[in-house]
C-alpha cells in the first residue's frame, strides 16, 4: 500500500489537516515518517477508511 499524504488521511477520516497536525503535535497521534520534508502516513488505519 502507497503512504498516505496528510490530505489522504483527513478525507478518509473527515477531518481537517490541521485537526490531525494538532493531534500528532498533542501525542494522540504518532508521528508520521516525513519524504521531502511532508507527512506520510503508512496504511495503518486509515487504510480501510474510504
Amino acid at each position: 500500500m502507497p503512504d498516505l499524504t496528510i490530505g489522504d488521511v483527513a478525507r478518509r477520516s473527515g477531518l481537517r489537516p490541521s485537526a490531525l497536525r494538532y493531534y500528532e503535535e498533542a501525542g494522540l497521534l504518532p508521528a508520521p515518517a516525513r519524504v521531502n520534508g511532508r507527512r506520510r502516513y503508512d496504511g495503518g488505519p486509515w487504510s480501510g477508511w474510504r
